[in-house]
């Protein structure tokens, strides 16, 4: 699933450049932790504790999606420190460990108002039950991330995903 959403992902061209391109170099960088057969001519880089940390950080947040995250809890996790998770985050993919973990439950928010499978099995109908199921307490505040996010409003999303379903 995370795949998919890496080589198709839902961004509307009124993003700006910059934030549209530093989520186009996350995506890649996500594909590039999880290839088991990269091929390049580039000279290989040795990975740092620091940088498989952060890929650890990427399959834990996947698995704990549905749970309440804090950094103690992260750290506690992958038995690291707050500095070597952080600093190898922001090397690798030019965040936080906490925005990389918002990052992935808002894709998932965004596959389930797409999904009206995903949200069955959620059983979740309503924006707020799916936002709430994700850990985002406030409505306004999930609002703002999502539409920077995506480039729409979660609103909107739910909207296309039943006109998608009509259709077919």
């Amino acid at each position: 699933m995370l795949i998919s959403l890496i080589f198709s992902p839902k961004k509307k061209a009124s993003c700006s450049g910059s934030t549209a391109q530093k989520q186009v170099d996350v995506y890649r960088t996500i594909v590039d932790c999880f290839s088991t057969a990269h091929i390049s001519d580039h000279v290989p880089i040795k990975l740092t504790h620091r940088h498989e940390l952060c890929k650890d950080l990427i399959i834990w947040g996947h698995a704990h999606v549905e749970e309440e995250l804090t950094l103690e809890r992260v750290l506690d996790e992958l038995h690291t420190t707050r500095a070597s998770l952080s600093q190898g985050c922001k090397e690798v993919l030019g965040m936080g460990p906490m925005e990389v973990l918002r990052s992935i439950r808002l894709e998932h928010v965004h596959q389930a108002l797409s999904s009206q499978q995903i949200r069955r099995q959620l059983g979740c109908s309503k924006i707020e039950d799916i936002r709430e199921h994700y850990g985002f307490n406030s409505r306004g505040n999930f609002a703002a991330l999502y539409k920077s996010y995506f480039g729409e409003s979660p609103r909107q999303t739910l909207a296309d995903s039943k006109f998608n379903r009509e259709q077919l």
